[in-house]
């Protein structure tokens, strides 16, 4: 037999499996994603290009936009890098082909390109559905006439393909390799933002320039020379495929296929603690402390995951901080079909960003129980892992406030003070939601699956759930919108979001089941216990 009728065999097999997805199955969930795009997504994107300011709508799709447009698109590149390492790249075989496969004596570059090909096209396919929905409300808005639209989703396909080639990267390049492409991709993002005239040098500059209005076959031409010499060396040249790391993609498939039985069965926790990055350097030669030190030691261990903080802190902050200019403004000024998911999602990027730096949070209860040990106090236990994450997010968080006061973007007669001191306080909110978060118990309690039926019929035991699960983003999420939304005056809110800081940590506390007011025990005592 040749390796391409082995091939075939080995997946017939497969897809013949008992339990298999059939045609219907397929058929179904594509009827019902045009289902809900039809009667759902689309009237709402209808809506939204309504309610959209037709000056606002211009304003961000002009030419003075394509240095931050530019900026964004790179950002983006820079998470389909990341994520091809994290979480999974295009090159995806689930775990018995990968075992089955990647064991036999058949080329990987036979094994490989297909299934490569179908997530790059994939990818793009989701890519240009999304923005065919946004790009649908802007353009009913009136920030572009109709004929644009179709060289828009031209270029949104294009984009996609070369987001599923970073994400190939992120998946192919060593460690080294991969840091070094970040940093080249940072400093494109940067150097958008800072000096606009650098964009046209960039593929996604280019794509910014059609953002911006110029339909020309200049920037088109340009993005699909890239995706296809970038697809080309993937396809073409077997070496692209052949030295992709055979464990990583076991790693990844065995990874992915743990994540979704988690998930199928409601254990988000366990899920989520696949992707964590695992310490891999050692750094015996450093004197190692306690606390501040011990967490930074922890930090260094698994830099991606230091590099995934100082991107997504800084661009959250940068976003809140933009926002800062509707904090307190009644409604028909605050522009809240822009401010809103600017809020939403800086306020994300931040939660999700102070994960790495709050490692030692997880492993705080443990120490409590050791704490009489040490002959330390509760309160000191929980002091020594509180250091380094308030730094840490503060300097990260001063970085991206300070990129906003430097290009004068806070908006007209607002104060840099005020900028700065909102963007903290909406910070703090956000990492005492983290600490909340990280305080609760590992399993979830049995009382929350027991049914809760109410008059009706309908069982809320799901909505319980995914509340003990989401409860760090649903505080984060309810203050940035508070802060947002309400016409409050300004000492009122400043109150509000006190108070929501306080509740994160106090709560979370609760959780431990500490007390704060305990004394660390004598040394007689210690010395006792350690007899």
């Amino acid at each position: 037999m040749t390796e391409v009728s082995r091939l075939h065999a080995a997946r017939a097999i497969y897809l013949n499996r008992e339990g298999a997805p059939t045609a219907g199955d397929r058929w179904f969930s594509l009827y019902l994603i045009a289902f809900v795009t039809a009667f759902y997504i689309t009237p709402v994107a209808y809506l939204i290009g309504d309610f959209l300011d037709p000056t606002l709508a211009e304003g961000i799709t002009s030419s003075e936009a394509v240095g931050a447009t530019s900026s964004t698109l790179t950002t983006l590149g820079l998470a389909a890098l990341l994520s091809g390492r994290w979480v999974q790249g295009p090159a995806f075989l689930t775990p018995f082909l990968a075992h089955t496969l990647l064991g036999s004596d058949l080329s990987r570059h036979q094994v490989l390109r297909r299934p490569t090909l179908s997530s790059l096209l994939a990818i793009a396919t989701a890519v240009t559905a999304v923005a065919a929905i946004g790009v649908f409300a802007l353009t009913h808005a009136g920030a572009w006439p109709w004929q644009h639209y179709g060289w828009l989703l031209a270029a949104a396909f294009l984009l996609g393909i070369l987001w599923g080639l970073l994400s190939f990267l992120g998946q192919r390049l060593s460690d080294r390799g991969l840091l070094f492409t970040a940093g080249i991709l940072l400093l494109l993002a940067v150097l958008g933002v800072l000096l606009p005239g650098t964009v046209k040098a960039s593929p996604f500059g280019w794509a910014a320039m059609i953002w911006a209005g110029e339909a020309s076959w200049g920037p088109v031409s340009g993005l699909a020379a890239v995706a296809m010499a970038g697809a080309v060396l993937v396809f073409a040249n077997p070496s692209a495929l052949e030295k992709l790391p055979a464990a990583r993609i076991l790693a990844q498939s065995r990874r992915l296929s743990d994540a979704r039985l988690f998930t199928s069965t409601g254990n988000i926790n366990d899920a989520v603690e696949l992707f964590r990055a695992k310490p891999r350097r050692r750094l015996s030669r450093m004197t190692l402390g306690s606390g501040l030190r011990q967490d930074a030691v922890t930090a260094l261990r698994a830099p991606l995951s230091l590099l995934t903080a100082a991107l997504f802190i800084p661009t959250g902050a940068a976003l809140l901080g933009l926002t800062v200019s509707s904090v307190g403004v009644h409604f028909e000024e605050s522009r809240l079909v822009v401010t809103v998911p600017l809020g939403v999602l800086g306020a994300l990027l931040i939660f999700f960003g102070t994960g790495s730096l709050t490692e030692g949070w997880r492993q705080v209860k443990n120490e409590f129980d050791a704490a009489a040990l040490f002959g330390w106090s509760a309160r000191r236990a929980i002091g020594r892992r509180m250091l380094w994450p308030l730094m840490t997010t503060t300097a990260l968080t001063g970085i991206g406030v300070g990129l906003i006061l430097a290009l004068d973007l806070q908006g007209p007669h607002m104060p840099a003070v005020q900028v700065v001191a909102w963007t903290l306080g909406m910070t703090a909110l956000a990492l005492a939601a983290r600490f909340f978060q990280s305080m609760r118990d590992r399993d979830i309690p049995v009382e929350f699956l027991a049914p809760t039926v109410i008059p009706g019929g309908i069982d809320l035991s799901a909505v319980k759930i995914l509340v003990w699960l989401g409860d760090g983003i649903i505080l984060t999420v309810t203050g940035v919108l508070a802060m947002i939304i309400l016409p409050w005056e300004t000492p009122t809110l400043a109150v509000t979001l006190g108070v929501l800081v306080l509740i994160g940590f106090a709560w979370g506390w609760a959780r431990t089941g500490g007390n704060l007011l305990t004394r660390a025990p004598k040394k007689s005592t210690v010395g006792s216990l350690g007899a």
